[in-house]
């Protein structure tokens, strides 16, 4: 995958904006529900939060399954900081099985 190709510009803005469009139908959800009230400020920071936390999701999805990022990026943004926790616990656990695998220099070793 070309890191700076167009098409891939593109499909990490339409990801972006999904998540967006997540977290924006989960504040109107808060709302309705009565859980929060209605704020602009609440809304522009629930969906600039989900924007990121989904376009995280998905780059974390595309390396292992690209079929599922774009469904990936709607739920992150939906779920927003709570899928960034999720996403950590997942690498801190991968974390210690990575560091095993290489020696003092950085390198890694053979199995």
């Amino acid at each position: 995958m070309v890191l700076m190709s167009g098409i891939s510009w593109c499909l990490e803005i339409f990801w972006t904006l999904l998540a967006g469009v997540g977290g924006l139908v989960k504040a109107l959800r808060e709302v309705l529900k009565g859980t929060e009230k209605f704020a602009w400020s609440r809304v522009i920071a629930r969906i600039i939060i989900s924007g990121f936390s989904g376009l995280m999701v998905a780059k974390t999805t595309e390396l292992l399954d690209p079929t599922w990022a774009t469904i990936a990026a709607g739920i992150g943004g939906y779920l927003g900081t709570e899928a960034l926790d999720s996403l950590v616990e997942v690498i801190r656990g991968r974390l210690p099985k990575a560091a095993e695998k290489t020696d003092e220099t950085g390198k890694k070793s053979e199995d």
